[in-house]
């Protein structure tokens, strides 16, 4: 029984706790549940350590591949200590003439009675736009007939989407397997469109996701309350530039890394959930052990 103390704070009084009923298999089979269920806290922890393991690893070959410290062959030596490799230039995003595309904010923004959970345009919000990317576990529409009434905020493929005010600096790429009929954003974010053959978008977006930017961005942003960041600061935000093919490879290599820490992280899903399934089969006799002093635990039907 679970009782209130104080001004709505729930808490499990003692003696409560001791009256619960519990289900109780003979002690040999309690052994042997819990060896099971310690084998799968073991696979966890295993699974965690790789996760952690491979986020670090991909840091480190972000940063190496991203300032030249380490190169493909084909494309030539490593940079020196403080230095660019030979054929890297270092431009601002306004050299680059990247387009910098901030949202709507004329007397058409949208009120909060004009959203719904379904619609024509989403309209994104703070918790679309994450340090993972984008999240669509919460999603806000507008109509065709509003989102027509917006002169600028519009988010196309390849375009990527990243915050400017409250938490600045998470950033997304609009990939293709990404539906919507029309999407743009809101108040606190800005669009970085890329239309120059200088440089490649997801090469763009590997360097946004990477501590050389991050760095810049946390330096520049002001205010304390709630940091922001300008489109002059983002236009000022400077890069390093190998030739389009390098960038391509460099991009390449790092999606790579990501889609192993990627599968990574949903084989821990699998086997917590795998877990949780089969303490509740356990625990409630609805799954039983074999029990055999000369042989490891079995789960059986």
């Amino acid at each position: 029984m679970v009782t209130t103390a104080g001004h709505g704070t729930g808490r499990l009084e003692t003696e409560s706790l001791k009256s619960f009923p519990v289900d109780l298999p003979p002690l040999p089979e309690q052994t042997k549940i819990a060896q099971i269920l310690s084998t799968w806290d073991k696979a966890i922890e295993t699974v965690e350590k790789l996760i952690e393991n491979s986020k670090q690893q991909k840091k480190a070959l972000m940063q190496q591949l991203l300032t030249g410290k380490k190169r493909f062959k084909e494309f030539g030596e490593p940079a020196k200590d403080g230095e660019l490799p030979d054929g890297w230039s270092k431009k601002t995003l306004l050299q680059c003439q990247i387009k910098i595309i901030d949202g709507d904010r004329g007397k058409e923004y949208p009120k909060s009675t004009e959203f719904r959970e379904e619609g024509y345009c989403l309209f994104l919000s703070a918790k679309n736009v994450t340090k993972d990317g984008f999240n669509f576990s919460e999603k806000q529409f507008i109509s065709k007939a509003k989102s027509s009434k917006l002169r600028k905020g519009e988010v196309i493929k390849e375009d990527i989407v990243l915050t400017t005010r409250g938490t600045v600096g998470n950033v997304a790429y609009y990939q293709d397997d990404l539906n919507f009929g029309a999407v743009r954003i809101n108040s606190g974010m800005v669009v970085i469109r890329n239309e120059t053959d200088e440089l490649n978008q997801k090469y763009l977006y590997k360097l946004f996701r990477s501590r050389l930017i991050e760095n810049q961005i946390e330096s520049m942003s002001f205010g304390s309350a709630q940091p922001q960041l300008t489109v002059g600061i983002i236009n000022s935000l400077k890069i390093a530039i190998p030739s389009i093919d390098e960038q391509v490879k460099i991009a390449g290599a790092i999606d790579a890394c990501e889609s192993e820490h990627g599968n990574l992280i949903k084989t821990l899903h699998i086997v917590k959930s795998e877990k949780k399934a089969l303490m509740q089969q356990l625990l409630t006799g609805k799954r039983r052990v074999k029990v055999d002093a000369d042989e490891p635990a079995v789960a059986t039907v």
